[in-house]
């Protein structure tokens, strides 16, 4: 039967988005690096983002001005469309468009899907709208640092699969703008630079998405992200918007305040389970004074949002997604003879390490606001932490590093998805068992540590305890193999990690 008219002009198009997609990535692409052809014009797969009870946010780019159609359903089949309707990939935005679905029901997953011309169709995405007043029980997977060409992003692919994942909680580095000369796994021809144009930042979201298991993480999971300064470097965000403006258009993220896009801290609700709140420690720090002469990290605006909504929380949970440690690393101790990074006292004076008075700030407010129960899910440092949120933490009388009394909560740091930490550093693997076993001496808050492995944390909520648990992936070759840490256990009420040392499988 001959082609329709309508049909032969889709599949031309098709074939000149597939061509410009050549075009937009003319180099040798490394393994695992392809547009999604057969979805054509579809190339970079679907994502949904920003839940709310009753909306979410869905995505697709399609090199199209012609109108494309959205679909959401209850069913992968769509036998009962329960929301429609019709949107424009329009060039301002590099064919990107993300479309906030209302009408949902509570907690409840969704089927959604893009529609061009006759019959060319996404891929089916699965979305999850937040829960109401009834959950008891939450599972969220915490990710950061995905390098493209630092490895294999296998852990995408791995907690796509998991179908115990409520939602996917990325505290920044989304993307990276350079690549580190020690981690050319994946590395495409000619070499990636580091983007300064608006053009050179939407290229390099849509480098990222040439890969599959990343296009696998958005298409099946339901993000809550935040930029971080990779993914972004609107470090003078008064002259220069290009990153903020990319990630906006790449990811489905609902913006807070259109008169100021470089606020992007926001807040989610999980019934009277938890809240999260995504906070920006990235752009806003040492930009203003919270005092004469002293710097604040959050910014005031930020600050004061934050307090204000924790005042206000009658969640059971107090979830921060955090973009850079907020629990101190000590470095003071170590011989100078190691040249230790850092300004002697601290190994990253460029995080919260380096607004220790603002950050006592904080603790003191969580301290006589009384609120409790709270968990600080962070990144950046590519490795795997679990620290207690203790003010003083060498201080004796304030801190007890045997039962955790004195702190005032807990804090999280997951590994990276690929990017480099101590492995890549070229340090024999033999010496890691010893410079773990030196920070946990100097650091008597911290209670665990791994600092060569990679892959994505799960944070697993009751209304009685908070389990967190690393689970690690090889990232030199495609795999499926996982390996788990032990489960580390916050309870109720506590503020502290439980000393309890728990076995690999008693929360799975």
């Amino acid at each position: 039967m001959p082609l329709s008219i309508r049909s032969a002009l889709c599949l031309l198009l098709s074939f000149c988005y597939l061509s410009a997609a050549a075009q937009t990535h003319s180099r040798t692409l490394p393994d695992r690096m392809y547009a999604d052809s057969a979805y054509a014009p579809f190339l970079f797969g679907v994502a949904s983002g920003d839940p709310t009870r009753t909306s979410v946010m869905i995505w697709t780019r399609a090199e199209t001005t012609e109108p494309i159609r959205w679909e959401v359903a209850a069913d992968s089949n769509f036998s009962f469309t329960g929301r429609t309707g019709q949107t424009y990939c329009s060039p301002d935005h590099d064919y990107t468009v993300s479309v906030d679905v209302n009408g949902l029901e509570p907690g409840h997953h969704y089927y959604y899907r893009f529609i061009f011309g006759a019959d060319r169709v996404s891929q089916t995405g699965r979305a999850l709208t937040l829960p109401d007043d009834s959950v008891k029980h939450l599972r969220l997977a915490l990710v950061s640092c995905s390098g493209a060409w630092s490895g294999y992003f296998n852990a995408y692919r791995r907690l796509a699969q998991r179908d115990d994942i409520d939602y996917l909680v990325h505290v920044g580095d989304y993307i990276y703008d350079d690549v580190d000369p020690d981690e050319h796994v994946r590395m495409p021809d000619p070499e990636p630079q580091n983007p300064s144009t608006l053009a050179e930042w939407r290229d390099r979201h849509l480098y990222y998405l040439l890969d599959p298991d990343l296009r696998l993480a958005r298409q099946n999971k339901t993000w809550i992200a935040e930029w971080d300064n990779h993914d972004n470097h609107y470090s003078n965000f008064e002259h220069n918007a290009d990153g903020l403006t990319a990630f906006y258009e790449y990811l489905p993220i609902r913006m807070p305040d259109t008169m100021h896009p470089e606020y992007i801290f926001r807040r989610f609700q999980f019934g009277g389970l938890a809240d999260l709140h995504m906070i920006d420690m990235y752009l806003f720090r040492g930009r203003e004074d919270f005092a004469a002469g002293q710097k604040s990290i959050l910014g005031n605006v930020q600050d004061a949002w934050l307090k204000k909504s924790l005042t206000r929380s009658t969640t059971t949970w107090h979830l921060l997604g955090n973009q850079e440690m907020l629990g101190s690393w000590l470095s003071k101790g170590i011989p100078k003879s190691m040249h230790a990074p850092g300004d002697g006292t601290y190994f990253n004076p460029q995080d919260w390490d380096g607004y220790a008075t603002d950050r006592q700030r904080f603790y003191h407010y969580l301290d006589t606001a009384h609120i409790h129960n709270v968990v600080t899910l962070t990144g950046d440092l590519h490795m795997s932490f679990i620290i207690d949120l203790a003010p003083d933490p060498r201080d004796r009388r304030t801190y007890h590093r045997r039962t955790g009394r004195g702190s005032l909560g807990v804090e999280v740091l997951t590994p990276s998805i690929s990017a480099g930490n101590m492995d890549e550093e070229h340090i024999p693997r033999c010496l890691i068992p010893i410079f773990q076993r030196l920070s946990l001496d100097l650091n008597p808050h911290h209670r665990w540590v791994q600092f060569w492995k990679h892959g994505y944390t799960t944070i697993d909520v009751t209304p009685e305890r908070c389990v967190a648990q690393f689970c690690y992936m090889d990232i030199l070759h495609y795999s499926d193999r996982e390996t788990y840490s032990r489960p580390f256990v916050v309870r109720r009420g506590a503020d502290h990690w439980d000393r309890k040392k728990y076995r690999k499988n008693d929360f799975r």
